[in-house]
């Protein structure tokens, strides 16, 4: 196990269009994180504990949740991550994240945490503020958002070598800054380049961008 006071945002893009800059908002050890990562070795409970609440999930928005996916580092065989369990639900439009749905999540541990400065998801974390176990995403279906998280993942689960690659960045950071936004920013070439990567090899597979 590896600890460092480090930026608390992790790989995943809320906006990508093709020749803009991403933003990269994605929070793997949280919005909720103060200043510190504790990095762990990968454990495979971690997909079992996906597996628990996506069901709970399931019952409290129903057809509401479209799909429902592991992502982030935790969803990625053999990677060193901080033990926080994140999940990207679609969904058809953000109007079916109304205050129903809201009542619905916190009725099973997970609370709205607002962030009008990032359009294109709505995020609900599970756990105490500054402890959080799982934070939840939810996209609009078929979004660029939805699309990267999921092109980022399966890109890096189906090259070890990327996967490798985005570890050893990931620790190197760590020692490097304890400045979240400088941590942000140094990963964001990696990350912005392994998802073109990935669009270009979807774009040569029907249906393979979904």
């Amino acid at each position: 196990m590896e600890s460092a006071c480090i930026a608390g945002t992790g790989y995943q893009p809320d906006v990508l269009s093709q020749g803009k800059r991403m933003q990269s908002t994605w929070t793997e050890s949280g919005d909720d994180s103060l200043c510190s990562v504790v990095l762990q070795d990968y454990d495979p409970e971690w997909v079992r504990q996906f597996e628990v609440d996506r069901e709970r999930i399931v019952g409290a928005l129903g057809e509401r949740a479209k799909r429902v996916e592991h992502v982030g580092s935790t969803s990625i065989l053999g990677m060193k991550a901080k033990p926080i369990i994140d999940i990207a639900v679609a969904v058809d439009s953000f109007s079916a994240v109304d205050d129903d749905a809201i009542v619905r999540l916190r009725e099973i541990g997970y609370e709205f945490v607002p962030k009008v400065e990032f359009p294109g998801r709505r995020f609900f974390r599970r756990g105490t503020w500054g402890a959080g176990t799982h934070h939840l995403h939810l996209y609009e279906d078929g979004s660029p958002s939805w699309e990267n998280i999921l092109l980022f993942r399966d890109h890096l689960r189906e090259h070890p070598d990327k996967a490798s690659e985005y570890m050893a960045l990931k620790e190197r950071l760590a020692q490097m800054t304890g400045d979240r936004q400088t941590y942000t920013d140094l990963k964001g070439p990696f990350v912005e380049s392994v998802v073109r990567q990935a669009r270009v090899a979807a774009l040569s597979e029907p249906g393979r961008i979904t």
